[in-house]
């Protein structure tokens, strides 16, 4: 008996489905690429995992210093100022919704200059600043695969950013 796509969807969490589901479908895209090491086609969906158990694995004491430091503002402090380094180190940066941890605009994702100079927004690498995803620049599609819906959303106001 195979397990089927379908059995899939209904045994895992939708979030868990939908990380696979890019992970296979940017394998796809590039298994014809020569060079690159196929693991990272799941490198965002292997980051959800670990994200989903992270309270399981920590001490006693990290939840509530976690707790104190997001009412503190110190969480805050320390994600702006991540936010400002990636900034920098990108040439043209946008922040998006973290795919994984869901925190509102601290996926800073660059942008590729040469599709934006003919009206498309493909990113290229990216690090959340909460949740700490990281994805390098020798990934290709996997960026613009978890981050689609938000693309096809923020396009124009991307592109008038930015042309």
């Amino acid at each position: 008996m195979n397990l089927v796509w379908t059995d899939l969807e209904k045994g895992l969490r939708p979030d868990f489905f939908q990380q696979l589901s890019i992970a296979t479908e940017v394998y796809d895209k590039a298994k014809n690429i020569r060079g690159l090491s196929f693991t990272y086609c799941f490198r965002a969906f292997s980051h959800l995992l670990r994200w989903s158990v992270k309270d399981s694995l920590m001490s006693h004491w990290e939840p509530e210093s976690a707790q104190s430091a997001d009412e503190t503002g110190l969480k805050f402090a320390l994600c702006e100022k991540q936010r400002g380094k990636l900034e920098q180190l990108f040439i043209q940066c946008w922040f998006f919704d973290c795919p994984i941890c869901n925190d509102v605009e601290t996926f800073a994702c660059e942008l590729d200059d040469d599709q934006l100079d003919i009206g498309k927004v493909h990113l290229q690498r990216a690090v959340c600043v909460s949740c700490g995803l990281v994805i390098p620049h020798d990934c290709p599609f996997l960026t613009d695969a978890i981050c689609r819906e938000q693309i096809e959303e923020k396009s124009p106001v991307i592109l008038r950013a930015f042309i």
